[in-house]
């Protein structure tokens, strides 16, 4: 639908509603863009040094953010290399039981290098044994022939077989 089909004084209407409306700083912008919409090839410069200079801003903003994060990847990287070399220092250990306190910190949830460092150290020490409470002190035969005379190897044998069931016979007691 043209213009022609409007009377002087509409057209006259119109121009000045779209004249207060791009003039209003509120709408301006609005208006612009939407007559750019309707007519793509329109040669409005505030619109399209706007455009132009916001994908700009756009594709640096993304460069930027994309070098921020490497940055911090690299940082991080640093980071957990420093706390394996303490760990070689402090604790002695070889790149295998780094990757197994590395492997405790994800399977247990803990937090630093250094505590999964001890609860692996820990894991890894044997258990100190515990005195027995019962000392019994095997005697043997002053002379073994002395002991095989009165049964020959089977009167030593009877003499080991006593000996190990008095030895059974303390340790019961002792658990008792």
């Amino acid at each position: 639908m043209g213009l022609e089909t409007f009377a002087p004084e509409a057209i006259q209407d119109m121009a000045q509603v779209y004249h207060d409306l791009v003039n209003n700083p509120a709408t301006r912008d609005i208006v612009l863009r939407a007559t750019k919409k309707q007519n793509p090839n329109l040669n409005i410069p505030e619109i399209d040094l706007k455009d132009t200079m916001q994908n700009f801003a756009q594709k640096v903003a993304e460069r930027t953010q994309g070098l921020e994060n490497k940055l911090k990847e690299y940082e991080i990287k640093e980071q957990v290399q420093e706390r394996r070399n303490e760990l070689k220092k402090e604790f002695g250990f070889r790149n295998s039981d780094i990757e197994e306190v590395e492997r405790l910190m994800v399977d247990k949830g803990i937090p630093n290098h250094k505590s999964a460092a001890e609860f692996y150290k820990m894991q890894k020490e044997s258990a100190k044994p515990t005195p027995s409470a019962v000392h019994t002190t095997v005697t043997l035969p002053q002379d073994s022939l002395a002991a095989m005379s009165k049964g020959g190897q089977s009167g030593l044998n009877q003499w080991a077989r006593g000996e190990a069931y008095a030895a059974l016979d303390d340790i019961m007691k002792g658990r008792r």
